[in-house]
């Protein structure tokens, strides 16, 4: 259903530009609107397709109207205004749209992490955090400072190595 959305939203543009004015009818400008949909809705795949697509019909329109195969014929300016208007609002409803997805993806991670949070901190089995690339020690619990009896203000930022947890590198 987004393909189709997508790609008839497209053509329909297209055949409306090239019918009417070509390269500089406003219907032109409703091919970034379509791509940023098409990102948002299939994938960047998709938006990566119709933006070379829309690149070739744009130019394929200045050929064609170069060669004298097409006679662009202009709207009244009013015309063009009330097109532009109508653009302007979709681009305003799409913002809002990608705005408010991004903030509730973000309050989303938020409670997540305070979950995490609360359950690392409140766990009575010893959990520690450290980092993949060189193992030092990033953060843990109250459980794991007691059965370790290391001390976290002297521990934190340390390798597990350099706290002897493990003997060499290659271990880890």
């Amino acid at each position: 259903t987004a393909l189709a959305l997508i790609f008839s939203g497209w053509a329909g543009m297209t055949y409306q530009a090239w019918a009417a004015d070509g390269v500089r009818d406003t219907a032109v400008t409703v091919y970034i609107l379509i791509i940023i949909a098409s990102a948002l809705i299939a994938s960047w795949r998709i938006s990566l397709t119709i933006a070379v697509l829309s690149v070739l019909s744009v130019w394929g329109m200045a050929f064609s109207e170069a060669m004298g195969l097409q006679k662009p014929v202009l709207d009244s300016p009013y015309s063009s205004a009330w097109e532009l208007t109508g653009i302007f609002l979709l681009l305003i409803v799409l913002v809002s749209l990608v705005v408010s997805t991004v903030r509730n993806s973000i309050a989303a991670v938020r409670v997540g992490e305070e979950r995490f949070r609360k359950v690392f901190h409140t766990s009575p089995v010893a959990i520690c955090l450290t980092s993949l690339k060189d193992g030092k020690l990033i953060e843990a619990n109250e459980a794991y400072w007691s059965l370790t009896g290391f001390d976290p203000a002297t521990s934190l930022g340390k390798s597990t190595v350099e706290l002897s947890i493990w003997e060499s590198e290659s271990e880890r």
